[in-house]
């Protein structure tokens, strides 16, 4: 996880400098996080003068500070009508950045170069442009310009750490990040950017002491109904003990560590699980769980509780003891019996997912057009069966040009429908996504496409997972290369 682009924490002091005097004020509340008043006050700066670049700008920086990302994209644009300026270029970038119009942003960084050349954090900038196109070698120089200008710049070094993990350069990123960290240990990027890096490698046995480091990402501390309650070790008897344990992050994240949970249950636990939306009708039957919550609803007391992904850390988990015993997750009978009327017939069956949510930070290395499909779903082997709920505009115009795949998106309800309908299958072809995590769960031969480099779960230099027995790794030769990647399975399914 790279540093955000930087809306600064103090707005840019030398507007304090112009002429109106309620911005000064107006710039203190800002600074101090007392944003209400801070905006009030612009407002009536730009009552009082509609063409004060300060307020216009500032007003915008607070936007983002909000992430109200498209609001302040206008009001930062009405600033740079009224006056060309390094920091509004680099403000205005960030937020389309945070709108995910990376080719945009990078035109922005490269205005505010133009007039500040020496800007570092526009330099920074730059290079997480670059990463989110897909061009990690690129963003490596812009994040040394930034470097050679400010040599303890930490928030470039970690940055330039993850464009070389990008390229799966690891040792090399890893000197970065312990450069950031020696220069300030309290900056907790480069801890979390280690963390992932240690994982990937392999080395659960410090990376996992790392992942902790999680907490203090942006949008992932746990909320206080969980902090309360006692932290469970795994040198606390749980023996006619209650232990809420608490799904976090992504919908994989839960189907891959809900397989911890049975070890709770032979120490003696009564274990509460609170869980997403989605998967509460696929799990709410397993028989090592007293009671299923969603976030929101009231949860039992507790003697303990623990967030789900610390329990890799609490139980020294190596690759070589991953509880990988499968199946741990169990499609519901009826339901396997009412997708069974619908899928009927003697044709080999086979899923396929080609994208995930396009709202994920990662989406463009994971998600493919499904055109780039044609040369697997064209094949009269098998019949596919999509396993994907939406479709996008793209991907929509060209469904026309493959009848062999079989669209079951609005019949899907939920994840207890997809498990019921894997489970049916002779195999599931799919991009990073859940749906990998819950065909693995269930024990189903999966064929997972990965970029060249990958989410830290899925290590490197090996086509299994120790995570999933049934799967198979098929891995992007350069970055960006799914060509590659595609022609090797069309080859298998041919041979096969």
């Amino acid at each position: 996880m790279r540093k955000k682009k930087s809306a600064p924490k103090n707005p840019s002091r030398a507007s304090a400098k112009a002429s109106h005097p309620l911005l000064a004020q107006a710039l203190e509340m800002h600074q101090k996080d007392q944003l209400t008043r801070a905006e009030i006050m612009y407002q009536q700066i730009i009552e009082d003068d509609p063409h004060n670049f300060d307020a216009w700008h500032l007003l915008g920086v607070l936007r983002l500070k909000q992430r109200n990302y498209a609001e302040g994209e206008i009001f930062i644009r009405r600033a740079l009508e009224i006056k060309q300026e390094a920091t509004a270029w680099n403000h205005l970038g960030n937020a389309l950045q945070e709108q995910q119009q990376f080719s945009a942003a990078l035109e922005c960084y490269q205005q505010s170069l133009r007039l500040k050349p020496d800007y570092v954090t526009a330099l920074n900038n730059m290079g997480n442009a670059l990463r989110d196109q897909n061009q990690p070698q690129e963003a490596v120089l812009y994040y040394q310009k930034a470097l050679a200008i400010k040599s303890d710049y930490v928030t470039a070094l970690s940055n330039l750490g993850n464009a070389l993990r990008d390229q799966n350069k690891i040792e090399e990123a890893m000197e970065y990040y312990h450069r950031a960290q020696h220069i300030d240990s309290t900056y907790d990027k480069a801890h979390w950017n280690e963390a992932l890096a240690l994982l990937v490698k392999g080395d659960f046995a410090n990376g996992w002491k790392k992942y902790e480091y999680r907490w203090k990402q942006e949008g992932l501390s746990p909320s206080h109904h969980y902090v309360t309650r006692p932290m469970w070790h795994a040198d606390i008897d749980l023996k006619g003990k209650s232990i809420l344990v608490y799904a976090e992050q992504g919908l994989g994240d839960s189907l891959q560590f809900i397989r911890y949970l049975p070890l709770l249950a032979e120490r003696g636990a009564t274990i509460f699980f609170e869980v997403q939306a989605a998967l509460k009708a696929l799990l709410v039957d397993l028989p090592f769980l007293t009671g299923i919550y969603l976030p929101g609803e009231k949860l039992p007391d507790t003697d303990y509780q623990c967030p789900l992904l610390s329990l890799p850390l609490i139980f020294s988990t190596r690759i070589e003891s991953i509880p990988a015993a499968i199946p741990y997750v169990y499609p519901d009978a009826d339901k396997i019996a009412h997708w069974e009327k619908i899928l009927s017939g003697s044709a080999k069956k086979i899923g396929i997912v080609w994208s995930g949510a396009a709202s994920h930070k990662n989406d463009r290395n994971r998600s493919i057009p499904l055109i780039d499909f044609k040369n697997i779903l064209n094949q009269s082997c098998a019949e596919f069966i999509s396993l994907q709920k939406e479709f996008r505009v793209a991907d929509e115009a060209v469904l026309a040009n493959f009848p062999a795949l079989r669209i079951l998106g609005p019949q899907i309800r939920d994840f207890a429908d997809t498990a019921a309908i894997i489970s049916l299958l002779d195999l599931v072809i799919t991009v990073d996504t859940s749906v990998a995590h819950l065909a693995g769960a269930i024990g189903k031969p999966t064929w997972l496409l990965l970029p060249y480099a990958p989410d830290w779960r899925w290590l490197l230099n090996r086509d299994d997972s120790p995570w999933y027995p049934t799967m198979r790794l098929f891995r992007q030769p350069e970055i960006g290369d799914w060509g590659n990647v595609l022609e090797r399975i069309a080859r298998e399914l041919f041979q096969g």
